[in-house]
């Protein structure tokens, strides 16, 4: 064959037939010491970078060495640990995304289905957070924690009765819990303001009102307060409040019933407030319910002290920042409101009302991309409607103001110096 006839080796053929030596070569140059190389660690390395990395609180970084590991070892483990450390960084989607593996690969482990349950109900998916905080105490029907957010959550969807439920068993085996008493004097108040609005306008006049009062024994009750012990007056005001309950149980319930209930409500929240400033006068939440409590009464400067209280006692907690801007809010310090609102948000993106008042707050000022921002998120948790009813405090505001007078004779008792 003439030298004009011979094929040219194809280009694959060229490669193919210098591949062992590429490799041969990449070889002998890698192992050079001058030549970097990427530092493989075993899984058990892995494991404890992440530990150390978590104990010093530097959760971004667990979260990255959990993720190399569970490449090594895609093990429900592995995930519950990534979604753990992206929960404590407050990355709730990730944790969600590394729980929902976990259980995916094994469906009965207890704490991925609690934190998963959490995590939803961090980013307001409270319908999704259910079924998760359900299965966690069924799982480990002694874990109390499950069964506070579990109440928290039925709270969350306005199922009080069932929150109350939960709640109550909960605080039964931790009866020192301050957070569980603030929650029961949500729930409490919560139901007592619905209930009160549903009157509206069929509401029994004054008159009527007292003698519906004097025939459910309440007169008696409330003068007992302060003079019986506290369990006992609790206990009275809950058997008070089985005789009238079942009202709720038919389609059409009866307008009076449901003012009496109404009233029990805002009395048991007030007693579940007095015990929290009984149990620890000095904690973040004792401050945080006098601070609500002011701000019921609209004196705001008194809600700001107490909210910085708070605030000084626990700076992470959520809800603090928002009560602070919410108070500025009010009094149109409009700068003041976004600075703390803004800070809320950092700790908590996904709270709803902060991202209502900031949104409002650059309406205001005609910055109107800055406000559509917001407001959509606001929007996005289809919650605009109970977030406008909640601005306008209306019925809860009235209910806030029933705790007011009882929390600050408390405070007031408290501050008086020890008599000689």
């Amino acid at each position: 064959m003439s030298a004009s006839n011979k094929r040219a080796p194809s280009c694959e053929r060229i490669t193919l037939a210098y591949f062992p030596c590429i490799i041969l070569g990449l070889a002998t140059l890698l192992s050079k010491p001058g030549f970097p190389q990427a530092t493989q660690f075993t899984l058990d390395e892995l494991l404890k970078r992440a530990q150390d990395a978590q104990l010093h609180k530097d959760f971004q970084r667990a979260a990255q060495e959990y993720r190399k590991a569970s490449k090594l070892n895609p093990s429900a483990e592995i995930h519950e640990r990534l979604g753990l450390a992206c929960f404590l960084g407050n990355s709730y989607p990730e944790a969600i995304e590394a729980f929902a593996e976990a259980l995916r690969l094994e469906p009965a482990r207890w704490a991925s289905h609690l934190y998963l349950g959490i995590s939803l109900y961090k980013i307001y998916r409270f319908q999704e957070a259910l079924p998760h905080m359900q299965r966690a105490s069924e799982l480990n029907p002694s874990l109390n924690d499950a069964r506070y957010w579990l109440g928290l959550t039925w709270s969350a969807l306005g199922k009080y009765d069932l929150a109350i439920e939960e709640l109550w068993r909960s605080w039964q085996k931790d009866s020192k819990n301050v957070d569980i008493l603030y929650a029961l004097t949500e729930a409490y108040l919560d139901f007592s303001t619905v209930l009160s609005e549903r009157l509206d306008p069929h509401a029994p006049d004054q008159g009527r009102r007292q003698a519906l009062e004097d025939q459910a024994g309440m007169k008696k009750l409330i003068a007992s307060r302060g003079v019986e012990p506290w369990d006992q007056l609790v206990r009275e005001w809950q058997g008070t409040e089985s005789r009238y309950k079942d009202v709720l149980n038919v389609p059409r319930p009866d307008d009076e019933g449901v003012y009496i209930l109404s009233r029990i409500y805002g009395e048991l929240a007030q007693l579940m407030a007095q015990r929290v400033w009984e149990l620890e006068p000095d904690s973040y939440r004792a401050h945080q319910l006098l601070g609500e409590a002011y701000e019921g009464k609209q004196d705001y400067d008194k809600a700001l002290s107490e909210y910085r209280e708070a605030l000084g006692l626990a700076p992470q907690a959520p809800g603090l920042h928002y009560g602070i801007g919410h108070a500025y809010w009010q009094m149109k310090r409009f700068d003041d409101a976004v600075a703390e609102l803004e800070k809320e948000l950092a700790i908590n993106p996904h709270h709803p009302s902060a991202n209502y008042v900031l949104g409002h707050i650059y309406l205001h000022r005609r910055e109107v991309e800055k406000a559509a921002r917001y407001l959509q998120i606001a929007v996005g948790f289809k919650l605009l409607a109970g977030v406008y009813k909640n601005m306008g405090l209306q019925g809860k505001a009235r209910k806030e103001l029933e705790i007011f007078n009882q929390l600050r004779r408390q405070k007031h008792t408290h501050d008086k110096p020890p008599e000689e």
